[in-house]
């Protein structure tokens, strides 16, 4: 019972960021000029969302809003205007929904999986120096890590592995996936800007 409630308890606490995570993509008004919308949350559409246009929304903007949201407790509108931006509400749209997948599978690959990683790499260290006489443990241990190490170079290896196929059998130069078949441009219209 105690390894269930440690390991929800785990599970909980590696997601808690998401229910706070947010960020930015590229957008355009009905002209087509060029605009950037940062958003709170996992979903980046169906409310309101900060939009500044032209120019660049850098990392450290995004930051510094979510910085101000949390830290000096300013509404949404204050910390959006604060930085250059209007609020506006987008619809969703196709390009939202890839917007995202593409968000979520960040946030795996860089917040949830290496923690996860980590933890079974300490555990397995543990089992190893715990094991003493225990070759069962020992067994155990080394297996814990083997499977770490696998699943480590099958979740990171595998847009390499995928990228070399489609390089091979030259995916690319029949598809126009020149930039990648990993990455995608898609620019949601925001109307009223």
């Amino acid at each position: 019972m105690s390894k269930k409630l440690f390991l929800v308890l785990i599970i909980f606490v590696l997601f808690i960021p998401s229910l706070v995570s947010a960020g930015t993509y590229k957008c355009q008004d009905s002209e087509g000029n060029e605009a950037y919308a940062y958003y709170n949350g996992l979903v980046p559409c169906g409310r309101q969302v900060c939009i500044k246009q032209g120019g660049d929304w850098a990392r450290e903007t995004t930051q510094k809003i979510r910085q101000d949201l949390t830290e000096k407790d300013l509404t949404f509108n204050e910390a959006c205007g604060n930085y250059g931006g209007e609020i506006y509400y987008t619809s969703c749209t196709g390009c939202h929904l890839l917007i995202m997948v593409d968000g979520i599978i960040d946030y795996l690959l860089i917040y949830i999986i290496p923690p996860i990683a980590l933890l079974m790499i300490v555990l397995a260290g543990v089992m190893f120096y715990f094991s003493g006489s225990k070759p069962d443990l020992r067994k155990k241990a080394s297996n814990t890590l083997k499977y770490t190490v696998i699943g480590l170079f099958l979740i990171y290896g595998s847009f390499m592995i995928v990228n070399l196929i489609f390089s091979l059998i030259g995916l690319a130069s029949w598809t126009g996936l020149q930039g990648g078949w990993f990455s995608f441009e898609c620019v949601p219209t925001v109307y009223g800007l």
